[in-house]
């Protein structure tokens, strides 16, 4: 049944493509249809709580249905011939391909085979690696395991609020994906077809700024071999996807900066421009509600397209326009998850979900530190551990220099060690640490060439007295590519300085890393211009770039290795790699079922393992229910009134030590302990309920 999201894309495509948009600007329209659908359908059968598998497959077959009888009334012999079209364009795609192929110089051709490999392996690793990320156990698909119980991604009793408040565009996509096969095995593919069309945006962008088809290649290359890229492409989070409406964001961006002049007139009229406003609007909206960070990221391209705008003496009626015109587009997608934000805790935004990693103060000096601090996180690599050390040392000098305290709070996240967190252990490609020290340097690399470009530039315009009609155009376009640099570097640098320094910062600052792969690619094309060795140039940044990324693929393939030599039938063990509590969680669910509990009850830590827990329930106990249950009376008001229905019995995970004896209240029900499974660090315990004070009572609170 997971066939009908695909075909619903390709319609949506193709009636795209007959709308005589080029092939990149059709898949980034469809792009937002698909998304717009999705948030759509996620709300609309919410209602009545009726979100299941056959709803889900009616939604995509009415997309499917309505576009296909759109497309049908552009031909004559209507739906077939709409049909007939699609296979057309993509045989002529195809074809277009290979003659495009057979014209790239040896350098370009080895790039793009070294790219499509490395892509087929990571298509391998995505769809035999077990989800496995501390962020996916403990939120991302545990929330999707409460909305399909639930039948709706209406809020829900939990004292985990990052299930509640975080952005819900990645798991709305997986839940259908979920709801549609039963089962997690495709959940990584959503990751790996960002990857994909994120490096797509990125090669059609360089090519609007007039890079070099080589340059470009190069940068998508340069893009698909950072370890952070790698190790994103094949999990379940959320950051590769978060790059990829970035992308699309700059893209679109681009189109709006190369129009000759801004003339919206009606608003209600549709026009190419004002459609390319709603996409750019629609674009910042689905960043939002995929990670809220990258929205910083797109705000740093707003003031180089406001002087763009000015420079092409842009009516100032016509800017507030298009800002209504964006600005509604955006509203409209993200209203979902403000109104429900606000119902829940009174503010549009709640502050579990920013405040804790944004930067404390205002200090200059202790955000040049920490900006030094978050640097050194992506430089890391297992070649030249001496390198790593020096970065850190500037760091701590730097700090040391202007009185800052390195690891003081508010430029270290719960005042975590810097030293002791140093990014080189084992576990430096680690899906939340990874580092990516070839696209770190390279964009150090760029900040240098462009600083000394624009020295060059102000130096030929002061020698030049009288300037040709060339020159000036000339002038024109290095000034659109400069600020292009300059918008993705004050990106970089303002995701740096605003974002609190933390052990696993490196995919919170990836997009807007990300982003300097282009620009990089780019300012190199500009000062390579003349030399006639680009290609050796390149091969060499390019072996250097895929050579970082061997260890990355090498550590992140060990789940894969492990499920497929199993003969694929260890699954639920590999969905606790970092966790280690696979045998306590198998007790806890015997236990239970032996009791014939069908109503459990769950008081988890924050860090509990959610996800694991619901599925092992789902596939061995099927008629069991889960749902969170709160002992503290303070997280009511900001997350609803949970049921006084006491559960049949409750488990209590990483939540403090209970003996056997001890007793819990819960609603005027006193539940006994049963049963502590044997555990060092954080023992997990199953209560029922008992009508006698026997053991030490639990008040409500205690053991939080």
């Amino acid at each position: 049944m997971i066939i009908v999201m695909p075909i619903a894309f390709c319609s949506i495509y193709a009636w795209s493509r007959q709308k005589k948009n080029d092939i990149v600007m059709a898949l980034a329209k469809s792009l937002l249809w698909f998304e717009l659908f999705v948030v759509l359908f996620a709300n609309v059968c919410s209602i009545g709580h009726s979100l299941n598998r056959w709803s889900a497959l009616l939604c995509w077959m009415f997309v499917i249905i309505l576009f296909t009888l759109l497309g049908g009334k552009l031909f004559p012999d209507g739906v077939r011939g709409y049909w007939k079209q699609l296979g057309r364009d993509l045989k002529a795609s195809f074809r277009e391909g290979i003659t495009a192929l057979k014209r790239l110089s040896i350098c370009e051709k080895i790039l793009v085979a070294a790219g499509a490999v490395l892509c087929l392996f990571l298509l391998f690793l995505a769809l035999f690696t077990v989800p496995y990320n501390y962020d996916s156990m403990t939120y991302h698909l545990a929330r999707i395991g409460h909305w399909i119980d639930n039948g709706s991604v209406d809020y829900y009793v939990t004292n985990i609020d990052r299930q509640l408040y975080s952005p819900v565009l990645s798991e709305y996509n997986m839940l259908f994906a979920m709801l549609l096969t039963e089962c997690d095995v495709l959940l990584n593919l959503f990751q790996y077809l960002a990857m994909l069309l994120t490096a797509v945006f990125f090669y059609r962008s360089m090519r609007l700024l007039g890079t070099r088809r080589q340059f470009a290649i190069f940068g998508v290359f340069a893009f698909l071999t950072m370890p952070l890229t790698i190790t994103q492409s094949i999990t379940t989070q959320n950051d590769l996807s978060a790059t990829l409406w970035f992308s699309v964001f700059v893209y679109l961006v681009l189109q709006f900066i190369q129009l000759d002049t801004l003339q919206l007139g009606n608003l209600l009229k549709n026009t190419p421009q004002r459609n390319l406003l709603v996409c750019i609007g629609l674009s910042v909206g689905f960043g939002f509600l995929m990670k809220v960070s990258v929205c910083a990221s797109m705000l740093m391209f707003m003031p180089w397209v406001l002087l763009f705008c000015v420079r092409r003496k842009d009516k100032l009626t016509e800017l507030l326009k298009a800002g209504v015109l964006a600005g509604s587009a955006m509203l409209l997608v993200i209203a979902e998850t403000l109104i429900r934000t606000y119902q829940a805790c009174g503010s549009f935004i709640a502050n579990t979900t920013s405040g804790d990693i944004m930067v404390a103060t205002k200090n200059v000096s202790y955000i040049i530190v920490n900006i030094l601090k978050n640097y050194s996180l992506l430089i890391t690599q297992h070649f030249w551990t001496a390198l790593n050390g020096f970065i850190y040392r500037i760091a701590i000098h730097v700090g040391a220099l202007l009185h800052v305290e390195v690891n003081n709070i508010a430029i270290s996240f719960h005042g975590f060690d810097f030293i002791t967190y140093l990014n080189t252990g084992d576990d430096m490609y680690s899906h939340d640490r990874t580092s990516s020290a070839f696209a770190a340097y390279f964009a150090l690399l760029a900040g240098i060439l462009l600083v000394l470009c624009v020295i060059g530039l102000l130096v030929r315009q002061w020698k030049r007295k009288r300037q040709t009609q060339q020159t000036v155009q000339a002038v024109d376009e290095q000034k659109l590519s400069y600020g292009f640099i300059v918008s993705a570097w004050l990106s970089f640098g303002f995701m740096m300085a605003l974002l609190r320094w933390q052990p696993w910062g490196s995919r919170l600052l990836y997009p807007s890393l990300a982003m300097m792969i282009p620009a990089g690619a780019h300012i190199l094309d500009h000062v390579l211009r003349k030399n006639k060795k680009n290609g050796v140039i390149l091969l060499l940044l390019s072996a250097l770039s895929f050579v970082l990324c061997i260890a990355p693929i090498r550590y992140n393939m060990q789940v894969a290795e492990s499920y497929l030599a199993s003969g694929m039938t260890n699954r639920m063990e590999l969905y606790f790699t970092n966790n280690k509590r696979y045998d306590i969680y198998e007790q806890l669910k015997d236990v239970t079922e032996k009791l014939g509990a069908t109503d459990i009850g769950v008081v988890i830590s924050g860090d509990g393992y959610d996800y694991p827990l619901w599925k092992l329930y789902r596939e061995e106990y099927p008629t069991a229910r889960l749902r969170h249950i709160l002992v503290d009376d303070t997280h009511m008001v900001a997350q609803g009134r949970q049921s006084q229905t006491p559960p049949d019995c409750i488990l209590w995970i990483e939540r403090g030590r209970l003996e056997v004896g001890d007793t819990l209240d819960f609603y005027g029900q006193t539940y006994i302990c049963v049963f502590t499974a044997d555990s060092e660090k954080a023992p997990d315990s199953v209560l029922i309920p008992f009508r006698a004070e026997i053991g030490s009572t639990i008040s409500a609170g205690q053991n939080k």
